[in-house]
């Protein structure tokens, strides 16, 4: 107990030169440090007025910029440590955080490069923003056995209550964690693998959701091992070294700018996405994109600059293609599915006139199911048309028979010297081009027509979809079970796994 040097002003009062604040009955908080010793203690207990008060917390910006101190004792009582309380404490060596404490705050440790290692209480909440922000330690949940020390730069099994970046920016390679929180591991350039394991209180059969930045700038990622995504939030890998991810069908969306400036190369995205939200993918190298089969939806933006990327899956159920969505991009041919959105609804709605393939100078053929033709009543100038910046002297464009000369009417389409009346037909060469035939009681690589529709044997577990020769989709599994696939009579392209085949029952 501490009794001697007191000074007092209203409710604080200073002790061994440490400054304190009187919280309630019997607790304070200590506000200051004048002592500019190397090694400092913190008192349990402190008496002011004749009365006992334990610390319970370390207050904002208390050993702030303190590069004297080297030795800090922590009292048994503390509850809380106050915001930036350790910001550019680069003098402190070591740092013992007692089992009672509950929460760490704002920017508590931000800069702090001294430090090696700490351990938090398993109880500790991280209920601030950046609180390891800058940081050049290794920090562990207590209980961490030494040969998990030598394999990971961080384990946290801790509650993060959390607004932005725990650990931005912090000098780390590996991380294993039990939840993401936003901003998480924003800026870790060195940052090369992550672990992500199921938080007890997660609901065991549902995917879990990459928050908002989560990984936003760690340019060295490689991996992330985690249970299957259900969501991917704005930023979450943007400008990260990941080359390829697996997504699974728990996935619902992918966020703005998810994966924009990324090093991602090639990605599989499944049934269960609907929207490709703005800049998704805007300036990575991206240079093959399979499934799609959902997608409803491109957002602005979607797939700028990315020049390695010449083709896209045929999107049957796209209703919408936003402005700029493929705009400097290397594609060399698109399907307007049948769903696509064609009516005019008004001068600011998306639709066709709005530089979407603007310059993409590798486009060559264009597939339209849809009818009214895609466009505005309102004409736009040549600057702001679809086309704009592409060659369309030599882009074939294939229409619905017998209605090219609707197409011809409209702006931008008069501008086209190519069309052909063989949209229906020529899909079933986009979707099956070398494709085998399967006749009624005929069968080939396991793909027989039953009494009922068709039995994919060889593609049970595997991805299988089903066209029409409109390209609409008649089924879709991604994890085939190996009954019978329901088709009436007629011409349909089978795909296993991006292989075609094409049907005739």
């Amino acid at each position: 107990m501490s009794m001697v040097s007191a000074v007092v002003s209203a409710q604080s009062f200073t002790l061994d030169g440490l400054e304190y604040k009187v919280m309630e009955v019997g607790k304070c908080e200590l506000i200051a440090c004048h002592s500019q010793a190397s090694t400092i203690q913190i008192p349990e207990t402190v008496t002011y007025l004749w009365k006992q008060m334990s610390v319970v917390k370390i207050g904002e910006s208390v050993f702030a910029d303190n590069t004297t101190l080297e030795n800090l004792t922590l009292p048994t009582t503390l509850e809380s440590i106050g915001a930036y309380a350790f910001k550019n404490c680069n003098g402190l060596k070591e740092l013992i955080l007692p089992d009672k404490l509950e929460f760490i705050r704002d920017y508590a440790f931000q800069n702090n490069q001294s430090l090696k290692e700490l351990i938090l209480p398993v109880s500790c909440k991280l209920a601030g923003d950046c609180v390891f922000e800058g940081v050049n330690m290794k920090i562990y949940t207590s209980g961490v056995t030494e040969a998990e020390k030598q394999m990971w730069d961080i384990i946290i099994t801790n509650e993060c209550f959390s607004n932005a970046g725990i650990f931005s920016g912090a000098s780390i390679r590996r991380a294993k964690v039990k939840r993401l929180a936003p901003s998480m591991f924003l800026d870790c350039e060195l940052l090369e693998h992550v672990k992500v394991e199921r938080h007890p209180d997660d609901n065991q059969d549902y995917g879990i959701n990459i928050p908002h930045r989560a990984f936003s700038g760690c340019k060295s990622l490689k991996t992330v091992d985690s249970p299957p995504f259900a969501g991917i939030g704005s930023g979450a890998f943007y400008r990260t070294g990941l080359t390829s991810i697996e997504l699974s069908e728990e996935l619902k969306s992918i966020g703005i700018d998810a994966f924009a400036e990324s090093q991602i190369q090639s990605i599989d995205i499944p049934a269960s996405v609907s929207r490709l939200e703005r800049g998704a993918f805007r300036g990575a190298p991206l240079s093959k994109v399979t499934g799609c089969e959902g997608i409803t939806y491109i957002g602005k933006r979607a797939f700028e600059g990315t020049t390695d990327l010449e083709s896209i899956p045929y999107m049957p159920l796209l209703e919408e293609l936003s402005p700029l969505a493929f705009m400097d991009s290397g594609i060399a041919s698109f399907v307007f599915g049948p769903n696509f959105i064609t009516e005019n609804r008004g001068a600011y709605d998306l639709n066709i006139n709005d530089k979407q393939f603007k310059n993409c100078t590798n486009l060559k053929e264009l597939v339209c199911l849809c009818l009214p033709p895609l466009t505005k009543f309102k004409q736009y100038s040549e600057e702001d048309n679809a086309f704009a910046g592409c060659n369309v002297d030599f882009i074939d464009v294939h229409v619905p028979a017998g209605k090219w000369w609707e197409y011809q009417q409209y702006y931008p389409w008069y501008n086209f010297k190519w069309y052909y009346d063989d949209a229906e037909e020529y899909l079933q060469k986009y979707l099956a081009a070398g494709v085998e035939d399967v006749e009624s009681e005929q069968s080939v690589d396991a793909v027989s027509i039953t009494s009922s529709g068709v039995n994919v044997e060889y593609g049970i577990g595997k991805s299988i979809h089903v066209y029409d020769t409109m390209g609409r989709m008649c089924y879709s599994s991604r994890h085939y079970d190996g009954e019978d696939i329901p088709l009436g009579k007629g011409l349909y392209i089978l795909t296993v796994d991006g292989k075609a085949t094409k049907i005739k029952i």
